[in-house]
C-alpha cells in the first residue's frame, strides 16, 4: 500500500469576496515552499489518492492533526472502498476548532500488512471576523499596535481573557463611525486588511504572519495602493517592489526590496 498526498489546500471562497480580491498587483500571493502549506481561513480541503500493490476490498483511513505540542486536536476515520487499486479520499474540514500555529496532517492508511503513514506540516491562521473575534483575541489585539496608542495596546496585551474582549469591544466601540447601526464599518476594513495582508504576505520560512511584516503594516495602515511597480530583475541586483499611494490628503511612495535572508521583502524608502 503506497499512500500519496496530491493535494492539501485552503477553501478559497472568503478571498472572493473580499473588496481586494480583484486587485490586480496583490491578487497573486507567494504563501507556500515545498514543504509547509499555509492555511487561512475557517475551513480546508484534503485531497489524496492511495494506490495498492495488491487485491484488496476497502482501506481504512486515519486522518490526524498535531498541533506544535505533539498533542492530537482532530481525528476522524473513514473507510474507503477500492476502486481499480485506487482510492481517492477527499473531504472538508468544515469548522477548524483548534488554535492557530504550526500543524501536522498525518494519514494513516491500514487494512494490509503494516500501516503507511503519510504526513504534511501547514501552518494554520484563521479569518478574522466580527462573528468569530471573541474566539481569537489574542491575534485579534496583536495588530491594534499600528493603530492603538500604547496605552491601550499594552492593556489588551496584559488584561485577563475575559477582560481582553471587553477592551478589545470598548476599543472599536469608540471607533465607530457609525454607532447608530449595527455595523462598525472601520473594524470591518481593519480586519478585512488583516486578513488580505495574511494571505498575501504570509512568510513561510520564518512563519511570520502578513501583518508582521512591512508590506502587511503598510498595507493596513494606508490600504491597498494605488499602484504596484515590479522592476525588471538585473543581474547581481535585489528584487524590488514600489507601491504608489495617490490621494486626496496625501501622497506616497514606498519601495520595498526583497531580503533572500529573511524570505521577505522589507521597506527601504517611504517618501
Amino acid at each position: 500500500v503506497t499512500p500519496r498526498i496530491t493535494l492539501l489546500n485552503v477553501s478559497p471562497e472568503f478571498f472572493q469576496k473580499t473588496p481586494y480580491a480583484h486587485y490586480p498587483q496583490l491578487v497573486t500571493p507567494s504563501l507556500v515552499n515545498q514543504r509547509k502549506l499555509y492555511i487561512i481561513g475557517c475551513c480546508f480541503g484534503i485531497y489524496h489518492e492511495v494506490f495498492v500493490t495488491v487485491p484488496l476490498d476497502s482501506l481504512l483511513l486515519t486522518y490526524e492533526i498535531i498541533n506544535s505540542s505533539n498533542r492530537v486536536v482532530y481525528k476522524r476515520e473513514i473507510r474507503k472502498k477500492v476502486i481499480e487499486r485506487l482510492v481517492v479520499g477527499e473531504f472538508k474540514i468544515n469548522k477548524i476548532a483548534f488554535a492557530p500555529g504550526e500543524h501536522l496532517l498525518r494519514i494513516t492508511v491500514s487494512g494490509h500488512g503494516k500501516p503507511c503513514r503519510i504526513q504534511k506540516e501547514f501552518f494554520f491562521s484563521p479569518v478574522l471576523t466580527v462573528q468569530n473575534i471573541d474566539d481569537y483575541v489574542d491575534l485579534a489585539i496583536r495588530p491594534l499596535r499600528y493603530v492603538a496608542n500604547s496605552k491601550e495596546y499594552r492593556q489588551m496585551l496584559e488584561a485577563s481573557e475575559k477582560d481582553k474582549k471587553v477592551l478589545l469591544e470598548a476599543f472599536w466601540a469608540k471607533r465607530d463611525p457609525t454607532p447608530q447601526t449595527p455595523e462598525n464599518e472601520l473594524r470591518e476594513e481593519f480586519y478585512r486588511r488583516v486578513n488580505f495582508a495574511n494571505h498575501h504576505f504570509f512568510n513561510p520560512f520564518s512563519n511570520r504572519q502578513g501583518w508582521e511584516t512591512d508590506r502587511g503594516r503598510i498595507f493596513i495602515i494606508y490600504g491597498p495602493p494605488d499602484d504596484v511597480e515590479r522592476p525588471p530583475v538585473k543581474k547581481r541586483q535585489p528584487l524590488y517592489e514600489i507601491w504608489t499611494y495617490q490621494r486626496e490628503d496625501f501622497v506616497r511612495r514606498v519601495i520595498f526590496v526583497f531580503k533572500p535572508e529573511w524570505g521577505e521583502f522589507q521597506l527601504v524608502t517611504m517618501e
